[in-house]
């Protein structure tokens, strides 16, 4: 793996997200849970801002563990279905 290279999903107009950083697993992560703001705040507006890409006002949290990352990320929908994915040299080959 490349850990120098951009990655495949981040967003050119925002560099600080922290998909931008090579040190942070792009996948292969597990969702520990899965959190609804408005359960954890008395404001049913609220939401979090994504910790992988910075959408705000994420309404369903997903918090993320990977073993080659020290705690957790809290993240939207959109970022936990990419950081699930296996890297490609982790994919079971066809049967013949």
């Amino acid at each position: 793996m490349n850990t120098q290279a951009k990655s495949e999903y981040a967003d050119g107009d925002c560099p600080d997200h922290i998909w931008n950083q090579p040190e942070i697993p792009q996948r292969g992560w597990t969702v520990v849970d899965v959190l609804d703001a408005r359960d954890i705040s008395a404001d049913p507006t609220i939401g979090i801002t994504c910790e992988m890409c910075g959408h705000e006002r994420i309404m369903l949290i997903y918090l993320m563990s990977h073993p080659k990352y020290d705690g957790f990320l809290s993240v939207g929908r959109v970022c936990a279905s990419k950081m699930v994915r296996p890297y490609a040299d982790e994919l079971d080959e066809p049967a013949d």
